[in-house]
């Protein structure tokens, strides 16, 4: 009886999806392995071509492509090439150095999220003190933080405390979640923690304090944009000196003031609330299906854990590294401007060097003909005919 339920109870945990084939996911991690190298590569051209966009805020969000990059040249191929083959061909070296990298890169990415959304904290809630609470040695002292923080939580597994082996069902080499210790499940509930809840609790709280002040302002723009009514007085003076048609110009300027501020309001309090929600719905969209997949297996077994809900997960979490740079990054009217001149100069480039090769081409056939036609009209050279030297007789 015993035995039956124990049975009945793991058929009904235990999902019955059919996997998804391995040639498609690993067709879909290419595809984001390369959209996510692209336009990591092409924020570091937008800071390179414009130094100036390198502010503090900024240094952070290269922190974040940092950690993208890295993610994609170091984690991202190892998976590809596991999905393909459908086992871990990379040595058991190479196993335990990618597991620790995915972990302090998991952290380092979302604890940078968390500066992120700091620093917008102070610079929109109190623009007036944001230089004197954000310097240049606290963003550098954050940063340093946030690293340091990510290899300590990091290092436990290689310590004893947990161990990295491949998973089959997320097809990559990560901690095991489930290890035979109570002790090492332990060790989920503190990665999840500083790693997502924690991130995820401040960047709610942030967020939303910065859509609230959003609309504070928006209405308090549009409180001051409405000119105040002309008094009786005010009215006849200047309907004395200077006729009705003054005053009727005045309506009009007034009513046209009022239209504009309330235009910037709506706008201001609209793009608040669309960053927050891109912000917030990117990060839960990429991340919560992974931690879901981590916390179940520890909490039950990696046998609950289907190997359609695993790779999913793992493929969702590389899509943030392509996310990142079009939230963080591409929304920036100057940015799009800085990559559009790129392109544009580019384009010009390999059209003039184009035209420089096909004039290179032309002039060569040109001079090909010429010579041919020079040798076909030169007159015949007799076989008789001898060179003579200065200074020689012919006998």
């Amino acid at each position: 009886m015993k035995r039956n339920v124990t049975k009945c109870l793991t058929s009904c945990v235990t999902p019955t999806v059919t996997p998804v084939p391995m040639p498609t996911m690993a067709a879909g991690m290419c595809i984001v392995f390369l959209t996510s190298l692209v336009a990591n590569c092409l924020v570091i051209v937008v800071f390179i071509l414009r130094p100036t966009l390198l502010s503090l805020s900024n240094k952070i969000v290269l922190n974040l492509i940092l950690c993208n990059i890295l993610t994609t040249i170091l984690i991202m191929p190892g998976i590809i090439i596991t999905m393909a083959t459908g086992s871990w061909l990379l040595g058991d070296v190479w196993c335990q150095v990618s597991g620790f990298l995915l972990n302090v890169l998991f952290g380092a990415s979302n604890l940078t999220l968390l500066t992120v959304s700091v620093d917008r904290y102070f610079a929109i809630v109190s623009p007036l003190h944001y230089k004197l609470r954000v310097t240049t040695s606290r963003c550098t002292a954050a940063l340093m933080a946030v690293w340091m923080l990510s290899v300590c939580v990091s290092v436990p597994p290689l310590l004893g405390w947990s161990h990295i082996s491949f998973q089959d069902h997320m097809m990559l080499c990560t901690v095991q979640w489930s290890g035979p210790k109570v002790v090492d499940r332990y060790y989920v509930g503190c990665i999840t923690l500083l790693f997502f809840f924690v991130p995820l609790t401040v960047m709610l709280w942030t967020y939303v304090v910065i859509f609230c002040a959003a609309r504070g302002n928006s209405q308090r723009t549009r409180r001051n944009s409405v000119l105040p009514a002309p008094t009786e007085d005010e009215s006849s003076l200047r309907m004395e000196r200077r006729g009705s048609g003054s005053v009727s110009t005045l309506r009009r300027l007034s009513s046209g003031t009022i239209r504009l501020g309330q235009q910037l309001a709506q706008k201001q309090g609209w793009k608040a609330a669309v960053t927050s929600f891109i912000v917030l719905l990117s990060f839960l969209v990429c991340w919560l299906p992974y931690v879901c997949v981590i916390v179940l297996e520890a909490a039950r077994s990696p046998a609950t854990v289907s190997r359609y809900a695993g790779t999913i997960s793992i493929l969702l979490a590389a899509i943030s590294c392509t996310a990142n740079p079009l939230v963080y990054v591409f929304r920036s009217r100057t940015t799009r401007t800085v990559l559009t001149q790129f392109i544009e100069r580019q384009t010009v480039v390999q059209d003039i060097a184009g035209q420089v090769e096909s004039r290179r081409h032309s002039d060569v056939s040109d001079i090909a003909s010429s010579s041919l036609t020079l040798a076909r009209t030169a007159p015949p050279v007799s076989q008789s005919s001898t060179l003579t030297l200065p200074g020689t007789s012919t006998t």
